[in-house]
């Protein structure tokens, strides 16, 4: 009987050492798998915040809103003009900066019903013998074409080739965004 119950109480030892073991293994993996999914949360959240820091690029002005210096050609002279394109896709071209009306040489309306506006980025030699050829890259040509009238081309030509590319983006933007120029 004594043999029984010392055996009895050794394979109680051992099964409660077997379950303290299968316990400690259980809460191992459960101690990995928490380290693992927190390690996952962390990259997530490094993730996540890496691209929320960064830094916005400066938000745009009104849409369509730009002006600055350029020169336009003007019975075959090149003038320092200064242009303002409204967001009502009005572009104004002025003698200077200061925007008077008696300052004020010309108004184009870009996006009206009855004209079609086209924009060429690029003037070929053909076109204007007024531009040297280390200018050419600089100069754009907007073409307007009211029902009833003859065609209107006018030739600008910027400081660099950022500032046209900038000023023709803008314009094709507002030209675009008319129904008659899209036909």
């Amino acid at each position: 009987k004594r043999e029984l119950e010392s055996k009895l109480d050794k394979e109680k030892e051992e099964t409660g050492k077997a379950k303290v073991a299968v316990n400690e293994e259980e809460s191992g993996k459960i101690l990995v798998e928490s380290k693992i999914k927190a390690l996952k949360t962390a990259q997530a959240v490094t993730t996540t915040s890496s691209i929320t820091n960064r830094p916005l690029p400066p938000a745009p002005g009104p849409a369509g809103v730009k002006e600055g210096k350029v020169q336009t050609l003007l019975a075959g002279q090149w003038t320092d003009t200064y242009l303002v394109l409204s967001p009502s896709g009005v572009l104004d071209l002025y003698t200077s900066n200061e925007m008077n009306p008696s300052n004020r040489i010309d108004q184009l309306g870009l996006t009206l019903p009855h004209c079609r506006v086209s924009l060429q980025s690029s003037v070929s030699y053909g076109e204007v013998f007024y531009i040297s050829s280390t200018d050419r890259p600089y100069t754009f040509k907007l073409s307007m074409h009211t029902l009833g009238k003859q065609e209107k081309a006018m030739y600008f030509m910027c400081q660099n080739f950022a500032g046209k590319v900038d000023w023709v983006n803008r314009l094709e933007e507002v030209i675009k965004s008319s129904p008659a120029n899209l036909a």
